[in-house]
């Protein structure tokens, strides 16, 4: 059986999988593009295009664009609803795959079953292809690995004096180690970080002086290229994405590429090409090509089409600066542009973040007039009467604060307005806080909000349990909300129409005014989100009317998404919308009952369908909130 924890890997990463291929897909086919421009020009450059295509499959963009998250943020930001703004967010979505959220592979049993058994198929087929082919190519390793602790080191001859009068003519500029082998393998560097030259007994006596010197240059231009090391690359990318063609065919493009780049330096280099296409020749009947393509030979690649290239002296021609400047300015924008998709994003992020308790309490401290508080033991139901959720809600109460048998936690989530993630690092530091309950009965001038309710409580809080805290923002997983498809809007979301007569009635016109009731299935008050009567038990319900999209996102991470806050990135403005999904256990507090309606779409669900909204997994800054003290209460 494999993992599941392996199953839920390859499970939530299928689409970021999907989308690197993709994406390599289309660099490589740029990549070929170019190199039919550079027909003409030396191969070295045709040589670099296919290895940057091959590194490709090995460097996903979002790893840049990652990179790009860290960049320090930047004042001056692209509106939300402007044109630049929606093609940054298009371009960046394919960077990141929807998320499944955790411990939730699928909704419904058969379908877990059957996703698990998919997966389990996928993983083992591309397991068996990887280990296959590593194990083919440590064989063919193992091979050449003895040849090379059986040949004989040479000190002196003919090979020797050729490779000394190389260094002089400036073809090398260190010594390369040669070793005289028995075997019929074709003369090759052996080796990544210290290459070996391994020359085959007997060939020397087949050779003239200025044939063998130009074998040899061939071999040290291998070396002073470290074509050993770049194939040893694209093997790594053949092994991992062995399915897909393409890597095969861009390992082929890159040893004829680089074998023509060899022939063309030699070429360049002693200016007689009957006598290195002679010597080639004279290689190739008598010894065999290697099998590993991290050993350079000399007979790599079409040699009909080498030889033709070599006898007409084809060294191709250099770069213009034209051409080089374009090339340049394509290499940086490969880099620069994914990195700077991630700092834009990374940017927006931040500002939809950065709205907390600590911003609007800032500078305010309120008290309540009188305060009690109490411990309560009892097994009476809770109850309060100002909504201590993070939704809009809210029904004055004159002043009058009364909340019976609510466990410690439940206060210090409505006075800092914490998200379910940030409630639970509370009770992972303070453990009683969820089983500890407590009745406060307290009086405040006037008509308080319910922000300077909660103002009030954390002034309790700091005065009755001596509670310290602070934020901290660190780098973590959070859901982006994107347009499922955009431009269009699910059944129960809709862009909020100015002449609302909802909005627009106001009840302090008259002192018998009357406010205006709602009978199209959203709220009846306007500019905050409430708790609507689910349509069934085992359900939650939330909706709003004129209500930006910035604050649904920070309202739904409290009470929606299971372990990470939500960020609006879909354009739009304010819009009115109700929605409904399945009770699940983090939306239930601490030691109250839960009992679900299974037969619920999942929150993930609820808002594909409902409101045309997906959730797409991103790295975002994410504040933590940190309790550094907090003791039971004072006495009255």
């Amino acid at each position: 059986m494999m993992p599941a924890y392996l199953c839920r890997f390859w499970g939530s990463h299928a689409s970021a999988i999907g989308n690197h291929l993709w994406q390599s897909t289309i660099f490589a086919a740029l990549a070929g593009l170019i190199t039919l421009a550079l027909r003409n020009n030396k191969a070295q450059y045709r040589y670099w295009l296919w290895m940057a295509a091959s590194v490709k499959f090995l460097l996903p963009f979002s790893l840049l664009v990652t990179l790009g998250s860290y960049a320090p943020s930047r004042r001056v930001l692209p509106e939300r609803n402007s044109i630049a703004f929606s093609a940054i967010s298009e371009m960046g979505q394919p960077f990141a795959a929807p998320a499944i959220a955790s411990g939730e592979f699928s909704e419904q049993p058969e379908h877990e079953s059957l996703t698990k058994g998919l997966v389990v198929i996928a993983i083992s087929v591309w397991a068996t292809g990887f280990l296959t082919i590593m194990w083919v190519w440590y064989v063919r390793w193992k091979r050449i690995s003895v040849l090379l602790r059986e040949a004989q080191v040479l000190g002196e001859g003919r090979e020797v004096e050729a490779l000394r009068r190389l260094r002089q003519m400036g073809a090398t500029h260190t010594a390369i180690p040669l070793s005289l082998s028995r075997s019929t393998l074709e003369p090759g560097i052996v080796g990544l970080v210290r290459p070996v030259l391994i020359w085959p007994a007997g060939l020397s006596d087949r050779l003239t002086d200025p044939q063998l010197e130009a074998i040899l240059a061939h071999e040290i231009c291998h070396v002073r290229r470290r074509d050993n090391a770049n194939a040893f690359i694209q093997m790594i990318a053949e092994a991992t994405f062995w399915f897909h063609p393409l890597v095969w065919w861009i390992g082929a493009r890159l040893l004829e590429e680089r074998e023509f780049a060899c022939d063309e330096e030699v070429v360049r280099l002693y200016n007689q090409p009957k006598t290195y296409a002679e010597s080639l020749l004279t290689v190739c009947k008598f010894y065999l090509e290697s099998s590993l393509p991290c050993v350079s030979g000399v007979t790599g690649s079409t040699l009909n089409k080498r030889i033709v290239q070599i006898m007409q002296h084809n060294v191709g021609a250099t770069l213009t600066y034209s051409k080089r400047a374009l090339l340049l300015a394509a290499g940086v924008l490969a880099i620069l542009l994914p990195i700077g998709i991630g700092a834009i994003a990374e940017s927006t992020d931040t500002l939809q973040l950065q709205t907390s308790p600590i911003d609007w309490a800032a500078g305010r401290k309120l008290d309540f007039e009188v305060a009690s508080v109490r411990q309560n033991i009892s097994s009476e139901k809770p109850s309060v009467n100002v909504d201590i959720t993070s939704s809009g809600s809210f029904v004055s109460t004159n002043g009058s604060y009364v909340a019976r048998n609510i466990s410690l936690i439940e206060y210090v989530a409505f006075a800092y307005k914490l998200t379910n993630k940030q409630l639970q690092s509370v009770v992972s530091q303070v453990p009683w806080t969820a089983t500890d309950h407590f009745d406060i009965v307290a009086r405040a001038e006037g008509n308080p909000s319910k922000d300077e309710y909660r103002l009030m409580m954390q002034s309790l809080l700091e005065d009755r349990f001596g509670m310290i805290a602070h934020y901290e923002t660190r780098q973590a997983a959070v859901f982006v909300l994107v347009m499922d498809r955009p431009g269009k809007l699910g059944p129960q979301l809709r862009v909020h129409v100015i002449s609302d007569p909802i909005c627009s009635a106001s009840p302090l016109d008259s002192e018998h005014a009357l406010p205006v009731k709602a009978s199209d299935g959203y709220p009846d008050e306007c500019g905050g989100i409430m708790r609507m009567a689910p349509s069934a038990a085992g359900r939650l319900k939330e909706g709003g009317r004129a209500v930006d999209m910035t604050l649904v996102a920070s309202v739904l991470t409290g009470v929606g998404v299971i372990d990470r806050p939500l960020i609006d990135q879909t354009g739009l403005g304010p819009v009115d919308f109700n929605l409904e999904w399945k009770l699940a256990p983090e939306n239930v507090m601490p030691g109250r009952p839960y009992n679900p309606d299974e037969s619920a779409p999942s929150f993930q669900e609820a808002l594909e369908d409902q409101l045309g909204i997906k959730m797409v997994s991103r790295k975002g800054p994410i504040q933590f909130f940190v309790v550094d003290h907090l003791a039971h209460p004072s006495p009255n």
